[in-house]
C-alpha cells in the first residue's frame, strides 16, 4: 500500500505525457470552482504540442462526478472504442509498421 501511495504522489503528468508519443484522450468529470483541473489539462496539452506531440483530446462531462463508468457507462465505452480506432489508425499510418 505504501508503494501505491508513493507512486500516486510521485507521478508527474507533465513529464510523463509530454514524453509519451502516442495519442492521449482525457475523459474529465466536473471540475472544481476555479477550473484547476481543466487548466492543468490544457497546460499539459499545450506542452505536448510544444514538443511536437498531438494535443490531448478532451471529452468533458461537466455535470458528472469522478466515477464516470458509473454515471456514463455508454459514453465512456464509446470514448474507449473511438480512442482504439484512432490509435489503430495512427499505428497503421506509421511507416515503420510497413517494413
Amino acid at each position: 500500500l505504501e508503494a501505491c501511495v508513493r507512486a500516486m504522489f510521485s507521478y508527474d503528468p507533465l513529464a510523463t505525457l509530454t514524453a509519451f508519443a502516442g495519442p492521449v484522450t482525457a475523459l474529465s468529470a466536473a471540475d472544481d470552482e476555479t477550473g484547476s483541473r481543466a487548466k492543468a489539462l490544457a497546460a499539459v496539452s499545450a506542452a505536448r504540442i510544444a514538443v511536437g506531440r498531438e494535443a490531448i483530446v478532451q471529452i468533458p462531462f461537466r455535470h458528472d462526478g469522478h466515477n464516470l463508468m458509473r454515471y456514463r457507462p455508454s459514453e465512456v465505452a464509446g470514448a474507449i472504442a473511438a480512442f482504439g480506432a484512432r490509435a489503430g489508425a495512427a499505428a497503421s499510418a506509421d511507416p515503420r509498421d510497413h517494413g
